[in-house]
């Protein structure tokens, strides 16, 4: 049975207030940040032109090959003589395509004589050796480049390169192995990307005098040829460096040998203290970068041994024993007193610390 309210005389009914409907908010407990450096509020960097998405802190590559969801939409205001304003999707030309793999062809075909005559005419017309050797050059350089773990930018400079020397024929008669090895190196350098001549060895199979000659023709070329002068992805001139830094190579080592981001930062800086000091004055850059990332790696309790250190250096293991038989003379001024205070959870993020001497192997 209903029960309905009673109104006292002279009583009204007031209205109910409808219910509200709650406005959005972001959900702030749930959060991406680094598994390497942990550091919050995290410097995380989406790269569109390379697809990979980094940590600005330790380096971390937390994705690759990332599909960029913007629009792809481009438009074109000054392209054509018209004064029109298409709009267009795609990618834009590039010169160093040199035809490419699509092309129009004619079939040879049973269309009788008269098709024939045309077929070896427009073979004679489109045939041109110059762009499908240049188009088979450029597949071998992508190969390699890949191998190498280099930038997009570092290979497209390496293509642009060894296009105006093939065209020009600067290095007439030289193996065109070597002359690819050369123009990666070259491009490498100029673009900050540390690579030894010994990896570039390894992978091309070509003699290290070989690409060492060619190398400086084309140091030259580039002073000589401003079309060759380029910039850096940040916008810097690109380093004109002849020589590889070992700090920059301890990067790379540390990064093969899956390191933690304060093992690899302690191996740098080792590394740019012996170039001050002197302490491996004459020795090759891999052998100071074997030596700093081993000593690095027993300092704070991920010791690696010297032959492990030494391979991915590219160096024998005794070379990388001597090496560090060098630095061990002078930790004390090669060690920072910070890196041997014990860790605490309130260290700032990066702050290298958890480092005892004593685990350092004898020299």
């Amino acid at each position: 049975m209903a029960h309905s309210n009673v109104l006292s005389p002279g009583q009204v009914i007031e209205d109910i207030p409808a219910p509200q409907s709650q406005e959005w908010e972001q959900n702030l407990n749930n959060g991406m940040i680094c598994p390497d450096c942990r550091m919050n509020p995290p410097e995380l960097d989406h790269n569109f032109q390379t697809g990979d998405f980094v940590c600005m802190n330790c380096g971390l590559v937390l994705g690759q090959r990332l599909v960029d969801n913007r629009s792809e939409w481009r438009t074109f205001s000054n392209d054509e003589n018209g004064g029109d304003d298409p709009s267009r999707v795609g990618k834009a030309e590039s010169a160093l395509d040199a035809g490419g793999p699509l092309e129009t062809d004619i079939s040879f075909g049973d269309g009788g004589a008269k098709n024939k005559d045309l077929h070896r005419a427009h073979n004679r017309m489109t045939d041109d050796k110059t762009k499908k050797n240049l188009h088979n050059h450029f597949m071998e350089i992508q190969q390699l480049a890949q191998q190498l773990n280099l930038m997009d930018s570092t290979i497209e400079y390496t293509k642009l390169l060894f296009k105006e020397v093939y065209t020009d024929r600067v290095v007439k008669g030289k193996n065109q192995e070597a002359l690819r090895a050369a123009c990666i190196m070259v491009a490498a350098r100029q673009m900050d990307n540390q690579v030894s001549f010994k990896e570039v060895n390894n992978i091309a199979n070509v003699p290290k005098k070989e690409i060492g000659r060619i190398f400086k023709i084309l140091n030259v070329q580039i002073k000589l040829k401003p079309v060759l002068q380029t910039k850096k992805p940040d916008g810097n001139p690109a380093s004109n460096g002849t020589t590889t830094s070992p700090e920059e190579l301890c990067m790379r080592v540390g990064a093969k040998m899956m390191m933690s981001s304060k093992v690899t930062n302690a191996a740098k800086q080792i590394a740019e203290r012996q170039k001050v000091l002197g302490s491996l004055a004459g020795r090759s850059p891999l052998s100071a970068a074997a030596a700093s990332m081993y000593m690095s790696s027993h300092l704070f309790g991920e010791g690696r041994p010297p032959k492990e250190c030494g391979e991915e250096a590219g160096v024998s293991d005794s070379t990388c024993r001597h090496a560090y038989k060098e630095l061990f003379k002078e930790k004390e001024k090669l060690i920072d007193p910070d890196w041997l205070k014990p860790e605490d959870k309130d260290d700032p993020v990066g702050q290298i610390r958890g480092g005892k001497m004593e685990r350092l192997p004898a020299a």
